[in-house]
């Protein structure tokens, strides 16, 4: 059993830094340990284009696969914090005693990336799909985008969009 979550540091929340951590259990709940497993930008409450609450995109997505692997994708803020929000991946292909981490979505803009979500097939494959306003210049609107990864998160197919027409969150997230 894993279970994950993130903590806002002694920082307070919307402020720096955040951390995420997974918690695992062998037997049925009864005990856990606990892991960091990623420390990150934390985001705003609200990304600079848009009216919609994002920071629920840092509450950690868990996901785990059939070989001792754990998944954690997150949004975060850019190390030089012009960016509103990537998609991160947390990953551990040891039960969560070690920990990598990398950014999965391939835009190279200033864009915002938000709510992440993913899955592990019964093949090993990582599955990541998310919010994504590279396509509009003035990022209010977003597509969804999607990304695979065939060995355990070290390398990811081109993110593909997999919308054909763009949703603007300042109307569908009231």
């Amino acid at each position: 059993l894993y279970v994950a979550w993130m903590d806002t540091t002694d920082d307070d929340s919307f402020k720096k830094r955040a951390e995420i951590y997974v918690a695992k259990s062998y037997d049925n709940g009864s005990s856990f340990t606990s892991q960091r497993a990623a420390d990150f930008n934390e985001l705003q409450s609200y990304p600079r284009n848009s009216n919609f609450r994002y920071w629920g995109s840092t509450f950690p997505q868990l996901a785990a696969g059939n070989e001792n692997d754990v998944y954690v994708a997150y949004t975060s803020r850019s190390p030089n914090r012009d960016d509103d929000g990537d998609i991160y991946l947390a990953y551990s292909t040891d039960g969560g005693q070690s920990w990598g981490k990398r950014k999965i979505n391939d835009d190279n803009t200033l864009r915002l990336q938000f709510f992440p979500s993913l899955t592990v097939s019964t093949d090993g494959t990582v599955h990541v799909m998310w919010g994504d306003m590279r396509d509009d210049p003035v990022e209010t609107r977003y597509h969804v985008y999607y990304t695979s990864s065939e060995d355990k998160g070290k390398t990811w197919t081109e993110n593909a969009r997999v919308t054909d027409f763009p949703s603007n969150p300042n109307h569908a997230f009231p």
